[in-house]
């Protein structure tokens, strides 16, 4: 903390996550702690309060350069503290991303908590109000329920800490992003930040994952049609379905090939029908069941 005031605070913390959905990359939470009734117009940045940067938003409703000036403001605001902790994506396989991400929230929370006990040792009171944004937890539902620590839905929309909390980890992480596209030129994690946009799923198919790729994340996105569009398993025997990483040709070819094989089976399914009612059994009953059978039958490809 960078403040030198002495006088007992309630502090207000808010934390967020952000990189939870991505398919490469940390997930990153942050916490904020801000003393109760201190504006964040008020006193203390270098950037000489937040009237010029607009109203408070969740970090996913400002541009970047936005979210870039308020974490600069939050960074040097005097009343201010966060601190920041992301867990990589050999632990996200562990432990899935939900914990991963209460995992996060633990470390940083920890390390907030460090600098406010700092505080307490000069003689200030930091009785805390914790909040997070829906789906996140601190450690565990156990642990978050023995501080009194309250998950809310759409917080980073509702509470001033959990949006500056936010920011804050969106900007770190984006940050590291950046980092991680010049050591890995190839995937473009600088434009779309390990999120999987079409131009990042074909990088994969060009170049297989990265070190830095979230494993278990590919392995279920590749489950889906192209890029996203979802093809029904019940209706894919698993022999049919085309390779994870094939190319576009071998998947169409492997399309190609399932039909053929429908097209067969509806056939045989003909011929098996024509043959129980075949001769004087050829009744009126079998002529119905054929003619429901050769509807659905399409032989051309």
């Amino acid at each position: 903390m960078t403040s030198h005031d002495n006088r007992a605070m309630r502090y207000i913390v808010g934390l967020d996550e952000v990189g939870r959905g991505a398919l490469a990359g940390p997930v990153v939470v942050a916490a904020v702690a801000m003393p109760r009734g201190v504006a964040h117009g008020a006193a203390g940045g270098a950037h000489g309060g937040a009237k010029s940067l607009g109203k408070l938003r969740d970090s996913k409703k400002l541009s970047a350069a936005r979210r870039e000036a308020w974490a600069g403001y939050f960074a040097t605001h005097q009343k201010i503290d966060f601190a920041v902790a992301r867990v990589y994506p050999r632990t996200i396989e562990r432990r899935n991303i939900s914990g991963a991400a209460n995992l996060a929230a633990h470390r940083a929370f920890a390390r907030l908590t460090k600098n406010l006990r700092g505080r307490r040792r000069a003689g200030a009171q930091t009785d805390c109000a914790i909040f997070l944004d829906g789906g996140l937890f601190i450690n565990n539902r156990g642990f978050q329920q023995a501080l009194g620590a309250r998950t809310i839905i759409k917080a980073d929309e509702k509470i001033t800490a959990v949006k500056a909390a936010s920011i804050v980890a969106k900007v770190h992480r984006d940050a590291l992003m950046r980092r991680l596209g010049r050591r890995y030129p190839a995937y473009g994690f600088e434009v779309h930040k390990g999120y999987g946009t079409k131009a990042h799923l074909r990088a994969i198919e060009r170049c297989g994952p990265a070190p830095v790729h979230r494993l278990t994340f590919l392995k279920q996105k590749y489950t889906m049609g192209n890029y996203g569009r979802r093809t029904s398993k019940a209706s894919l025997k698993r022999e049919d379905r085309p390779q994870a990483l094939a190319s576009r040709d071998e998947k169409a070819e492997a399309f190609r090939m399932q039909k053929l094989r429908r097209a067969e089976s509806r056939a045989s399914r003909v011929r098996a029908v024509r043959k129980k009612i075949s001769g004087n059994d050829r009744n009126v009953r079998g002529r119905q069941i054929e003619n429901k059978i050769l509807s659905t039958w399409q032989p051309g490809i």
